[in-house]
């Protein structure tokens, strides 16, 4: 298309240079159709864009997620080719619970919990496997996943991601019975977002397994009042604080 453009042009204008231009708009456009099998396929464009720059560690990190999604967890392993930075490790513990290898997983996740603070990218990455370890499809050791999470939550970050890190640290200790904690975490959540119910709700589940089912009753007061008009949506976790606080 260049060439045909570049040569109708320089027949109808007679003029030398645009034989100059011609090879260069030539130029590109084999360089544009070389890549025309990897248009709509992203996973392939990453790929090429990661052969190109190989040191690049988002553009390695998208390659993995594309594999990930496609369920392609040994060619992810592979593109990882790096145990240096902090958010491939995290990767590779992904991985290493999708393919239900438990062991390597807290393995790697331990080591990673010691580590210097850990960046952005890494950080959904561990709240992916907080949720994996709290609907049990991932058993990971929670204490290491704890650990990681605090170096995590000194870093900046926005207000929605932090409290979701909040929450999510809150129920990690909350299985592992450390419930004073886990209501601290959960003072944080209530000063980021003080209109949320959630928080009041979980805080109340909280005091009631930590017998104080006073304070329970409070948070579960304040819960229903924010939420209004929509406690429906609030209503398998009322019903279940109120089972708790009404069993003898």
């Amino acid at each position: 298309i260049c060439l045909a453009l570049a040569a109708g042009a320089s027949a109808l204008l007679g003029r030398r240079q645009w034989w100059v231009l011609g090879p260069t708009l030539l130029l590109f456009a084999l360089v544009t159709w070389s890549l025309t099998t990897c248009w709509g396929d992203a996973p392939r464009l990453y790929a090429s864009f990661l052969a190109d720059h190989p040191h690049s560690l988002r553009a390695r990190e998208t390659v993995v997620e594309g594999l990930l999604a496609g369920g392609e967890f040994a060619r992810a392993r592979r593109t990882l080719n790096s145990s240096e930075h902090l958010s491939l490790r995290l990767q590779a513990v992904r991985i290493d619970c999708l393919e239900r290898r438990q062991a390597d997983a807290t393995a790697t996740l331990t080591t990673v919990a010691a580590a210097p603070l850990i960046d952005g990218f890494a950080g959904e990455v561990l709240l992916w496997l907080a949720a994996r370890a709290l609907d049990g499809s991932c058993a990971l050791d929670q204490a290491a996943l704890a650990a990681a999470f605090d170096h995590q939550r000194q870093r900046p970050m926005s207000t929605p991601t932090r409290v979701r890190f909040h929450i999510y640290a809150a129920l990690l200790l909350q299985q592992q019975g450390d419930y004073a904690a886990a209501a601290r975490a959960l003072e944080q959540v209530v000063t980021l977002a003080p209109a949320d119910p959630y928080p009041h709700y979980l805080a109340a589940e909280i005091a009631v397994f930590a017998g104080r089912p006073a304070q329970a009753r409070e948070h579960l007061a304040v819960a229903r009042q924010l939420a209004g008009s929509a406690r429906p949506a609030f209503a398998a976790i009322d019903q279940g604080v109120e089972a708790l606080l009404s069993a003898p």
